[in-house]
């Protein structure tokens, strides 16, 4: 029984300790430094970080052991449980010792006792009697502090409980580090990318890249999500400017349970996912026809904006080995409708074909123009046209369910650290004696536990009070 005993005595002694609680501090650092080093997938855009991959071997494997989604691993998880637990033994101990200081502060003290205070006075009094003891609590009382007396000797405390704001803090650093825990192992995060009026559904297999937390455990839950319409300037009802907005549509079992616009300042919350506006730009569709104007093959293809106006992408040209290089200029020109959605006026695309390294076409097409790419076995005369122009957004679905729960320990923890510096308790000692020539004499002593010149202009301020109303003299 004692070795069982002294076993729980020496992990409670390692969780406890505070070097431990800077070992972890300085892991948790570590891994961060390590994410903000290694390029993580949350970080970039898809296309990003595929070029990344592409470009660095060093990333790839760094990609094979997890380390470019390091804040989902067991390892962080791990280091975070540490010092989940290194906490709430630290704030156990501090509970305890500061009960045990609240108690200590109650105690009634001798006459060296208090003159061993740094703020302390002695006041002569004219008489020793109940009334002049009265006097005295009656002017401490009226600086709001809570009186005790037994006979000649006094007790007064102000702010009690504020002694537990450091706790308390400690306490909201112990949800919120929980949140995190309990969020993050259960947390995921998808990114979808829809062309206007395409619907996906949540399922792993239609997310352009998702992130799930070690205990997720694959939980989609299969519901659509459409892109009625973007929006590329959109204003709400009273005016104001929101920039690009995507109209959502939310289908569950076949039937639509949201409908709503997300963009810079509105999210769409369903249930416990969040949906938010990631990236977006333009999606020209391009057709393979034959020689009867029949659809061989297209698709929309995704361009992003290069910073200048302009949106380029790379797509193979279906089964012809040819690749396609096209530089997509949306004219300036806008038709804005009565709904307020609006289009772009004659874009227009920069078209290069490639077959392998050598270029066979480059040129200007319109909307509805084609280029001739050959005749094909099977098919015969193929062309490659532009005939649509949409615009695409990719969304980020995200659920964490730990996220109520950090912002609700972070409210804590503020209130908590005004209680920790507006309600600074206060303590103050009163005996009376008789002196080395038989006067009746009041030793009054006091401290703060913060703010101590503050608290010793208010304490010679008391004493400046209680001399008015009972001292014939003093020293």
């Amino acid at each position: 029984m004692d070795e069982i005993n002294n076993w729980i005595k020496n992990i409670a002694r390692f969780f406890r300790s505070r070097k431990l609680t800077i070992y972890l501090i300085v892991l948790v650092i570590l891994i961060s430094v390590v994410g903000s080093i290694i390029p993580q997938k949350h970080v970039y855009s898809h296309a990003a970080f595929t070029q990344m991959l592409e470009q660095s071997e060093f990333l790839v494997y760094m990609d094979s052991i997890g380390l470019t989604a390091i804040f989902t691993t067991w390892l962080f998880f791990g280091v975070m449980f540490l010092l989940y637990l290194n906490t709430i033994f630290c704030t156990y101990d501090m509970f305890k010792n500061t009960i045990r200081k609240m108690k200590k502060g109650t105690d009634f003290k001798k006459k060296d006792g208090i003159v061993g205070f740094a703020n302390h006075a002695v006041v002569v009094l004219d008489t020793s009697s109940d009334s002049t003891r009265d006097k005295v609590v009656s002017i401490i009382k009226k600086r709001r502090y809570r009186v005790e007396q037994d006979g000649n000797r006094i007790v007064a405390t102000k702010n009690r409980l504020g002694v537990f704001g450091t706790p308390a803090f400690h306490l909201c650093i112990l949800l919120v580090l929980g949140a995190i825990l309990y969020g993050g192992v259960g947390r995921m995060e998808g990114r979808m990318q829809l062309v206007e009026g395409q619907t996906l559904y949540e399922q792993q297999q239609d997310y352009m890249y998702v992130a799930e937390g070690p205990l997720f455990n694959a939980e989609h839950r299969n519901y659509g999500i459409t892109l009625e319409r973007f929006h590329p300037r959109y204003e709400d009802e009273d005016g104001v400017y929101r920039g690009a907005a995507s109209e959502l549509v939310i289908t569950d079992g076949g039937q639509v349970v949201k409908r709503d616009l997300v963009h810079s300042n509105h999210l769409v919350v369903y249930e416990d996912v969040t949906l938010f506006q990631n990236e977006y730009g333009f999606a020209p569709l391009f057709l393979m026809k034959n020689e009867t104007g029949a659809v061989i093959s297209g698709s929309y293809v995704y361009a992003e904006d290069d910073g200048s106006g302009r949106y380029m992408t790379v797509f193979p040209v279906a089964d012809t080995g040819l690749m396609a290089q096209i530089t997509l200029y949306p004219n300036s020109s806008r038709r804005i409708l009565e709904s307020g959605y609006d289009i772009p006026q004659n874009p227009q695309v920069y078209l290069e074909l490639f077959e392998g390294e050598q270029p066979v076409f480059d040129g200007v097409l319109g909307l509805d123009q084609m280029v001739l790419l050959g005749n094909y076995p099977d098919v015969g005369e193929v062309t490659l046209g532009f005939y649509d122009l949409k615009q695409w957004s990719i969304i980020a679905v995200v659920i964490d369910r730990g996220v109520p729960y950090i912002f609700g320990g972070i409210y804590l923890a503020v209130f908590s650290m005004m209680v920790m510096f507006f309600f600074s308790p206060r303590h103050l000692w009163g005996v009376e004696e008789e002196d080395e020539d038989g006067r009746p004499v009041l030793y009054m002593g006091g401290k703060s536990d913060r703010y101590k010149s503050s608290f010793e202009v208010e304490f010679n301020n008391l004493i400046e009070g209680i001399k008015k109303e009972v001292q014939n003299g003093s020293t």
